[in-house]
């Protein structure tokens, strides 16, 4: 089956992203195919029937990126085209997924008023103390089944500081850092806020890290 070299000539002439009129390119880093008015140009065609050309098409997905484009002698180009699906975040490792489930819950209580004993026996509460803080965050991401107080965080987890989330404990106190920022109930009469940007010591404070994180 042979098309006129005119029309690819004439088709593929300022090649841009996405399906075209007549010519689509298809490409990865490892293999590129076109379409050329619904028929499908592909080495891989050969081992089938013996020709390039084929009237079934095949599925698109990959990544074009600069390389591939640099590849294909399209050096300018800078357009990502990314594969198809995770629009849900499904993509994101489970660490992401569970520090950004930490600071949701941490942004629903941020502002909440300190209260003695608030947040143990009932997660919603309209207040909560240091540790029912920590344990409010830490049960939003199903890390911790019931309420710890200061001292029940002294021995939860491992030991030493985490990737991404850090616990600071010891009889009086709990606060977390989570990703550089500082979860603490004494911020609140600062900012109004428990998050922090600043940094606090932790001498005296035991030093506890969700496993994996």
């Amino acid at each position: 089956m042979r098309l006129p070299a005119s029309m690819i000539a004439l088709t593929c002439s300022g090649a841009s992203a996405g399906a075209g009129q007549w010519v689509t390119t298809y490409a990865n880093a490892g293999h590129s195919y076109m379409v050329v008015a619904g028929l499908r140009f592909d080495t891989s065609g050969r081992a089938e029937d013996g020709s390039r050309w084929h009237a079934d098409m095949r599925s698109a997905d990959g990544i074009v990126g600069p390389a591939t484009w640099s590849a294909l002698g399209h050096s300018g180009r800078s357009i990502i085209l990314k594969r198809r699906g995770h629009r849900d975040g499904s993509h994101r490792s489970r660490a992401d997924r569970i520090v950004a489930r930490v600071v949701a819950a941490g942004n629903r209580i941020a502002s909440k008023p300190y209260k003695y004993g608030g947040g143990h026996g009932r997660w919603v509460d309209s207040g909560y103390d240091c540790s029912g803080s920590v344990s409010y965050a830490l049960h939003g991401a199903g890390l911790l089944s019931m309420a710890l107080d200061s001292s029940g965080f002294m021995r939860w987890g491992a030991p030493g500081r985490g990737r991404r989330i850090t616990i600071y404990a010891n009889p009086g106190h709990v606060y977390m850092v989570v990703d550089g920022r500082r979860f603490d109930t004494t911020g609140r009469t600062e900012t109004g806020s428990r998050w922090q940007s600043d940094q606090r010591s932790a001498a005296g404070y035991v030093v506890r890290h969700p496993p994996g994180l």
